[in-house]
């Protein structure tokens, strides 16, 4: 972003390549906790700016209290709060001294824009910040029919793998992006690869169906790197 301004009636938003315009312009300055009505002083809970501090399993330093959801600061989503609520419950009534640990679940997020945005894990320049070797495989919904019929040809799937097909992260930007990520937050957790989600048999038409086609664009580009592939197209085709 460049800058912004009024201009008669509208606001102006003026980009790298391209300009918008629009009635109002929201700013998200961010949140933070509420704590003080907790007077968590008293009960003698930890806490800084961030939030209650909690470890892995989602326990104050008295454990026999937890914390869950935007109060620890770790993510702040409403699914996120969901799923951390029903890790405390099982931790709290589980009487072993192993426990279910919050970080083992990937935090995907959506942003309910035209079209959608949705992300899990990491994003190609976080990636490449942590020096990881992946290839990047991208999809343009302008590609496949059902988009084109949906009329929903803007937007992408990018995926972030390795040669081995290790799923590092996802980022959609299109029609049913929030629906659709579901799949690579499951794959991630599981530790499932792109070949999995190849051969993973998908309903067509369905918008679901671009994650499949991502998925065949890692292997094609795989196969073209295969020196035995090369071999046996060399002496196949005599190419």
């Amino acid at each position: 972003m460049k800058r912004v301004y009024q201009k008669d009636d509208k606001v102006v938003v003026e980009a790298d390549s391209n300009s918008f315009e629009s009635d109002k312009i929201l700013i998200a300055t961010g949140r933070k906790p509420n704590l003080e009505e907790l007077k968590l002083d008293i009960a003698g809970i930890k806490y800084n700016k961030k939030g209650i501090v909690v470890d892995k399993a989602l326990r104050t330093n008295i454990k026999h209290i937890y914390a869950i959801g935007d109060c620890n600061g770790i993510s702040n989503f409403s699914h996120s709060a969901m799923h951390q609520g029903m890790i405390a419950l099982i931790n709290a009534i589980n009487p072993l001294p192993f426990k279910i640990h919050y970080d083992r679940y990937f935090v995907p997020w959506s942003v309910f824009t035209s079209p959608e945005i949705a992300s899990v894990g990491l994003t190609q320049e976080e990636a490449l910040k942590k020096g990881l070797e992946v290839v990047i495989i991208k999809k343009d919904y302008a590609s496949y029919g059902r988009a084109i019929v949906d009329g929903a040809t803007e937007g992408f799937i990018k995926v972030i793998a390795n040669k081995k097909g290790r799923i590092f992260g996802a980022t959609i930007v299109g029609e049913n992006a929030s629906e659709i990520i579901h799949e690579w937050v499951l794959a991630m957790q599981f530790k499932l690869s792109m070949f999995d989600i190849l051969m993973t048999q998908h309903s067509f038409p369905t918008i679901s169906m671009l994650n499949k086609m991502v998925s065949e664009d890692w292997m094609m580009g795989k196969l073209q790197q295969s020196k035995i592939i090369k071999k046996i197209a060399v002496k196949l085709f005599r190419v």
